[in-house]
């Protein structure tokens, strides 16, 4: 009698590392001789909390990181190129290589590009033990210099479990998943870029 192999896959646990920020009022714990608090979920789930914290700099780089992500994750092109659009201007990159990158629509270089843009952001971060007073014990926290850089970084640490905020392909909205795998704004927007999508590959296999 054959031995049946089990298919069950073993648990893989991941949890993020908190974000954390120096404050002089209500605090979550201690480092060093400085109070330090965790940026939370609340503080980061809407277009305008964010652009009310954010720079117009830093607003447009996040939306461009995120944008960058999906379309990496759903190979699309059209995405692809609002990203780098949105990127070239928060880095205010010269026009002959905003040209070059904003029509760059291979996916192979995302690789390259979006861990350079998110890394350059992250660059004051540091990762550093923290005692954590409520818990009442030690934590591992990403410690970012200011408050800006500290909601910056959330987003990123949500984003990068795939969940929190998104920016929609088709309207460029930045929303907040409420489910699972919801890439658009609306199903309107899912619908309208799909069919944007269908239609530029066809022009592409004509042009061939």
């Amino acid at each position: 009698m054959r031995k049946q192999r089990s298919r069950t896959k073993p648990l893989q646990y991941v949890t993020a590392i908190p974000v954390i920020v120096e404050t002089k009022e209500n605090h979550d714990g201690i480092f060093g001789m400085r109070k330090v608090r965790m940026v939370t979920r609340r503080e980061i789930n809407s277009e305008e909390k964010l652009q009310k914290i954010l720079n117009k700099s830093q607003w447009q780089n996040l939306l461009g990181i995120l944008a960058l992500k999906q379309a990496h994750e759903k190979d699309d092109p059209k995405q692809r190129r609002r990203a780098h659009e949105l990127l070239a201007g928060a880095w205010n990159v010269a026009s002959d290589l905003r040209k070059v990158l904003v029509n760059s629509t291979d996916q192979k270089w995302d690789k390259f590009d979006l861990p350079n843009f998110v890394n350059e952001e992250l660059k004051s971060n540091r990762v550093v033990l923290w005692w954590n007073t409520k818990r009442k014990q030690f934590l591992l926290g990403i410690l970012c210099p200011n408050y800006e850089s500290g909601v910056f970084t959330q987003v990123i640490v949500e984003a990068g479990f795939g969940r929190g905020m998104k920016s929609c392909p088709h309207c460029g909205k930045c929303f907040w998943a409420k489910v699972a795998g919801q890439d658009y704004d609306t199903p309107k927007c899912r619908d309208a870029h799909r069919i944007s999508r269908w239609r530029e590959r066809r022009k592409a296999n004509v042009t061939l």
